[in-house]
């Protein structure tokens, strides 16, 4: 066998191993936070005497929750094991999630939405951390993007499951909403215990039971994803990320690109609602906008991997996302509105940034640093979302989604910053004539993008 079908049977085993997992873990979250969305078709209103308002906020308290959570999960990511403490916060959300069935009214409910999103705080920068880990910087865009393909997975099948449960009212006295809860719970509990027992959390896993000359392969990979696992918090990294101003472009663009997906998590099901369609064909159609996420996921990585790289693939995106909104703002009829829907590219966007992250940030503190910011700067933009549509301004929602638009902009302009800051280091390491020394164990030394002159930043 040559080096590459080594190589190949290496990654197969990774795959294996960690793909099924990151997949139902990604599921799971997204279809969580979204079972509230799809409770509004159920009679989540009428048993909660939930006003429109009050909704709002109970779909935002999870991203607060989520933003509450992040300093604490920085902490525990540097001391624990990742795949022990990932799978115990999986159980936990389930718990919650299943809990969800036993409410009565508006302040039980933001009461567990809000640990809802503490307990899936670490999902996305737990995930992210282990696959910065275990795949080269080459292999991150599209293992990045399969696990947000479990997103329209999970918006198909969400849509799906949801009309099925729907049909399950006032089974054993209980609405349809709450069947959905506790079934959803049920099944996160599951794949909770299943992350923790199973999930590799680093190359040298014993899930992944390497023999002698896989060992040699995970040192070579390892050089060149850059990421060395430390229990320690180094504060001189810490202190690097955030004098630098790509730290602050990722993080404004975080917030931005998630107004606009927050609002289509919570309030898509309405807007098809007020299209006409009665509420279940609208939990379908809603469902339905899972394949154009799937469509733009596979034509994004391969123009990101083929032509175009992060983040001009990024940009191009965001320029899309624009695009939805305005359709959305500008479009009176109820129809061509539902281009709109299906125009916007929102699980593409965080995939491109994520994996930007992921292979241009070196250094575990540092990285850690950076997807703390991140993360944290979703569940803002998560939570002001929702929050930027005015009741009053039903159904066109005018300033809402001119400002989307306008964000979507911004971070368009943000992204080919970042891309020409990098590009312009790449390029001065290149016009070095004198090479330094790499070190001995260079894959055992944490270091980060700065400290590495060896290091060259994907684009």
């Amino acid at each position: 066998m040559t080096a590459l079908d080594n190589e190949r049977k290496l990654l197969c085993k990774i795959n294996v191993a960690f793909v099924p997992l990151m997949m139902l873990i990604q599921f799971f979250q997204f279809s969580d936070r979204g079972t509230l969305a799809n409770a509004v078709a159920m009679g989540i209103f009428q048993d909660t005497h939930m006003t429109q308002s009050e909704f709002s906020w109970a779909s935002a308290l999870v991203f607060i929750g989520n933003l509450a959570f992040q300093l604490p999960n920085a902490y525990f990511m540097h001391k624990l094991p990742i795949a022990k403490y990932l799978g115990f916060t999986v159980i936990l959300w389930g718990i919650l999630e299943g809990c969800i069935a036993l409410v009565n009214n508006f302040e039980q409910l933001a009461a567990l939405r809000f640990l809802l999103g503490m307990a899936e705080g670490s999902g996305n920068p737990a995930l992210a951390l282990v696959i910065s880990t275990l795949y080269r910087r080459s292999e991150q865009p599209v293992i990045n993007a399969i696990m947000h393909f479990s997103n329209a997975i999970a918006t198909i099948l969400g849509g799906l499951i949801s009309y099925g449960i729907s049909q399950m009212n006032q089974v054993a006295g209980l609405s349809a909403w709450k069947w959905c809860m506790i079934l959803y719970g049920i099944a996160t509990v599951v794949v909770g215990i299943a992350c923790f027992i199973f999930m590799p959390d680093t190359p040298y896993s014993k899930w992944l039971r390497l023999t002698d000359h896989e060992r040699l392969i995970t040192e070579e990979r390892a050089r060149d994803n850059a990421t060395v696992h430390s229990h320690t918090i180094k504060k001189q990294h810490v202190l690097e990320a955030l004098r630098e101003p790509r730290l602050y472009c990722y993080t404004l663009i975080g917030f931005m690109i998630m107004t606009q997906n927050g609002c289509m998590v919570t309030f898509s099901t309405q807007i098809i609602v007020t299209m006409g369609y009665s509420k279940a064909a609208s939990l379908l159609i809603a469902g339905s906008r899972g394949v154009s996420d799937a469509f733009y996921l596979i034509i994004g990585i391969y123009a990101c991997r083929r032509w175009l790289g992060q983040c001009l693939t990024a940009a191009c995106a965001c320029l899309l996302c624009m695009i939805s909104a305005l359709l959305l703002m500008a479009i009176p009829q109820d129809l061509p509105k539902l281009a709109g829907i299906y125009l916007f590219t929102g699980a593409l966007v965080p995939v491109l940034m994520i994996s930007s992250i992921s292979s241009n940030v070196a250094g575990y503190s540092k990285k850690i640093t950076y997807f703390t910011f991140m993360v944290g700067s979703f569940g803002i933009g998560n939570f002001c979302g929702p929050l930027m549509l005015v009741e009053g301004q039903k159904p066109q929602y005018v300033a809402g989604l001119a400002s989307y638009a306008s964000f979507q902009l911004i971070s368009a302009l943000l992204f080919l910053y970042i891309r020409a800051t990098m590009k312009r280091v790449n390029d001065a390491r290149d016009r070095m004539m004198k090479v330094p020394e790499k070190h001995e164990h260079q894959e055992t030394v944490d270091m980060t993008d700065v400290e590495n002159v060896n290091f060259r930043y994907r684009l």
